[in-house]
């Protein structure tokens, strides 16, 4: 009794760390309860007494059960149930003693009553369970072997497995053993939710082929918890002084997540609690574990895989001749004896989180002789090899009908192979982030972002959203003090973001701030589609649009639902335009026109769009948004460009400038689509600042990136030259001449005499806006400079040049602005 209760504390631990910071939906018609899933450990209650489910009853009704509390009787029950086609094998409470080991058949379940149906070996040498069917199950049982000291004379096993297929062990304990559970000869299993502890040897053993996805458990006091190893020939050595491996056997593969692993102090050598042996040439993940109170925590001598998202804390040990390691990979040999081929290769180890008290030395990750391992995305130099990674399977969980799949993996994707397989993600961030301005704070924490699985929609997060496109993030957090932020990705690692507001706007102006809640209508690698609420900034009732990403498209589309009537972008820019289908677009530039207090432009006729054309202060990664709406929407007053007394950002940023800092649209039935072109450098502007005569020619030092379609806008003044003196009249007492100077001329002192050639008089109010001349160009080849010939004499202040369209030259998966019209808009 002493000690079930402590397995309910463990199992409690293992399901209330890090339960905090939860964003739930409100409580809405047709919400069901939604189950809380921790970001790291087991995901569930563990061990044999955690009550079944409803359909599990019903599922398992129909019993053999069995008379008396031994292993014979158990063999009968078992034996009976096979031949008379009933699927079930009941234990009740009661402490059964095994003097000889159950050979169970295939298609059975054998279950019992939890921690109060108690299966014992008799003696060191038994083995309990040895599984000879296909689709077995062992559930609700607390099962022990001989001793749970490190004893040297006992060889029990728990429940063995050799070459059969959907064997699922969950819901048990299991201790005392040296071998809790022990798989091989290409056997498939699930172990899951079980409470593993106090093994001498291993408590899950995977070797010579096998699929073994170990996941949502408890472990603690193990030699190892898991270890692995390849087929090998046993005998070899005495033949050829090495361990060889078998013939045609598969590599082995396992999976360890979201188990929770505590010490296994009370082994005198402190080994690895996760560990690949030499000879384990297959594949791997430890993803999304929790290891604690250990000296060592993954140990790596041979195999590929991956070693992600996982929280190691407090390393410590008893042992005064070994250092603490969270994670090791070295080559090694068996018993001093070397293995086949046997190297550790093609490792990513990434995004996990360190926790370790002030002072206490340790070492993250220790690399000796290996090839191919990287470290949060570095290669480490001394072990870059020419040898590519191998797929790796990823096990699926098993479903009501019991059988584990796997689909096979690829890692370290080319960019061209990444492209033919576009998926979208929802991430659950884990925090919930109320501070203003939170995205800084996101990125630096994306190592905790939890992908909410495919096909689920109720799932409840533990902190706010992240819908993931294919050139952006949409970041739906908490902070009521501004709208919710979509994110271009620049760069390899990097991002941009832009305030994206939500408006009902009745005369009064609305914007839907944060987010009040969130509900998933779709979850799939091709979609994902949202119902989001923000809060109204007035009122605060609820501002409702649906967001919807798709798989390969460089799109958000915003929908309206309830209190909303306009979709804007705050992305602050000194240029932006009104886009039409023709060659003349309706340019305003913030620095350039005449404004001096804050206002409006309405969008022009046939305007399918409006482009923020982005110009980075940080670097030099110049991009487009681009935001269009169904034809219609440019007639409505919601439809406007907005200019601003606060800074755009370029270099240096000034607060004396002004921006074109709010992108408006009409929120009608038809949408608004918000595209993020991130293609490097598919817009610049090249300042000229020189007088041109009609028919001059002016080439760009800007060469262009890309084959396509590009639009050259070139931004000129016409003045009139003066030639002559100035004259007033003798009573004149005050005079006024305004000069505008081009160039980078330094102030000069007061008092000086300036001498200035072929002055220009021109308009200083009343200006026009976008004085530009307009031009469609092909680019056939990167590389190629834009050309301009002046029409008339004038100044030439800049020429701007941005990818409009696409020709049969453009490289694919480059979209352009007249790409996204045509397949948002136009097919509606």
């Amino acid at each position: 009794m002493k000690r079930t209760n402590s397995l309910v504390v463990a199992a409690m631990l293992g399901t209330m760390l890090l339960a905090v910071a939860v964003h739930a939906l409100p409580a809405a018609k047709n919400d069901r309860q939604r189950a809380t899933v921790p970001l790291v450990g087991p995901r569930g209650p563990i061990g044999p007494d955690v009550p079944l489910s409803d359909i599990e009853k019903k599922q398992l009704a129909s019993q053999v059960t069995v008379e008396t509390q031994t292993a014979k009787d158990v063999q009968a029950a078992c034996d009976r149930a096979a031949r008379d086609g009933v699927a079930v094998v009941f234990l009740p409470a009661g402490q059964y003693l095994f003097e000889q080991q159950v050979r169970v058949p295939g298609g059975l379940t054998i279950i019992g009553e939890g921690a109060k149906t108690h299966c014992q070996t008799k003696n060191a040498s038994v083995h309990l369970f040895n599984v000879e069917g296909d689709n077995v199950r062992f559930t609700r049982l607390k099962l022990q072997g001989d001793d749970t000291t490190p004893s040297t004379t006992n060889n029990t096993y728990g429940i063995t497995v050799s070459g059969k297929q959907n064997i699922h062990i969950d819901h048990c304990e299991l201790l005392g053993f040296s071998y809790a559970t022990n798989f091989g000869s290409e056997a498939t299993a699930q172990v899951d939710h079980c409470f593993i502890h106090h093994n001498l040897g291993y408590g899950v053993a995977i070797y010579s082929g096998a699929y073994v996805l170990v996941t949502d458990n408890e472990f603690s006091q193990n030699r190892h918890s898991l270890a692995s190893n390849g087929a090998l020939d046993w005998s070899s050595p005495k033949r050829v002084g090495k361990y060889v491996h078998k013939e045609g056997v598969r590599k082995t593969h396992w999976q360890f997540i979201h188990n929770r692993v505590g010490s296994n102090d009370q082994s005198p050598y402190e080994l690895c609690a996760v560990d690949t042996h030499p000879g384990m040439d297959g594949t791997f993940v430890v993803e999304r574990n929790i290891f604690e109170n250990l000296r060592h925590a993954v140990g790596i001598r041979d195999g590929s895989g991956l070693i992600r998202a996982n929280l190691l804390r407090n390393l410590r040990t008893v042992t005064n001749f070994r250092p603490l390691v969270a994670v090791s990979i070295a080559y090694g040999t068996h018993n001093n004896i070397p293995v086949e081929d046997c190297m550790p290769h093609n490792i990513e180890i990434k995004d996990n989180v360190f926790q370790m008290p002030d002072g206490v030395k340790y070492e993250r990750c220790s690399v000796g002789k290996a090839e191919n391992i990287t470290i949060d995305g570095k290669m480490v130099p001394e072990t870059k090899v020419d040898r590519p990674a191998p797929p790796i399977p990823r096990l699926q969980e098993m479903g009501e009908d019991g059988i584990l799949r796997w689909r096979e993996h690829r890692r370290q994707k080319t960019q061209q192979e990444a492209g033919n397989n576009p998926i979208v993600r929802l991430w659950d961030t884990g925090k919930t982030y109320s501070q203003k301005n939170p995205m800084y704070d996101a990125w630096k924490d994306r190592a905790n972002w939890v992908l909410v699985p495919y096909g689920m929609t109720d799932y409840q997060p533990r902190g706010d959203f992240m819908l993931e496109g294919e050139t952006f993030y949409l970041f739906l957090f908490t902070n009521k003090d501004d709208s919710v932020d979509l994110m271009a990705k620049v760069g390899d690692a990097g991002y941009k973001p832009n305030e994206i507001y939500k408006v009902n706007d009745t005369g009064g102006r609305n914007f839907g701030h944060g987010t009040l809640w969130v509900q998933i209508l779709k979850n799939t690698p091709q979609q994902v589609v949202v119902k989001h609420a923000g809060q109204g900034q007035k009122d605060k009732q609820p501002v409702v649009t649906i967001y919807r990403v798709l798989a390969a498209k460089p799109w958000l589309e915003v929908r309206p639902v309830e209190r909303v009537n306009q979709q804007g972008m705050h992305g602050k820019s000194r240029i932006c335009a009104f886009v039409s289908k023709e060659d003349k677009d309706f340019i305003l530039d913030s620095k350039r026109e005449p404004f001096t207090v804050e206002r409006s432009i309405h969008a022009p006729k046939d305007t399918i769009g409006i482009i923020n054309f982005n110009r980075g202060y940080r670097g030099d990664y110049d991009f487009m948004w681009f935001m269009t709406f169904p034809p219609g929407a440019e007639k409505h007053h919601l439809t406007y460009l907005g200019f601003h007394a606060d800074p755009f950002w370029e270099d240096p940023p000034r607060p004396d400038r002004p921006s074109v800092g709010a992108q408006y649209a009409y929120l009608g039935e038809g949408g608004v689509f918000i595209g993020v072109l991130n293609n490097k450098h598919n817009w610049k502007r090249e300042d000229v600042v020189r007088k041109m005569k009609k028919g001059e020619v002016y080439v760009t030092d800007f060469k262009a990136p890309y084959a396509g379609i590009w639009k050259l806008a070139a931004r000129i003044e016409q003045w009139t030259k003066y030639e002559g003196t100035f004259k007033t009249l003798p009573d004149t007492k005050k005079f006024a001449l305004f000069i505008q100077a081009y160039g980078n001329q330094r102030d000069a002192p007061v008092g000086a005499t300036i001498w200035i050639d072929d002055v220009y008089i021109g308009r200083v109010s009343g200006a026009e806006i976008g004085s530009y001349v307009h031009e469609r160009v092909r680019i056939d080849e990167p590389g190629q400079s834009f050309t301009f010939r002046s029409p008339v004499d004038c100044m030439l202040d800049y020429i701007m040049v941005y990818l409009w369209g696409r020709s049969e030259k453009t490289p694919q998966g480059l979209w352009t602005p007249i790409d996204i019209y045509r397949e948002a808009i136009e097919p509606r």
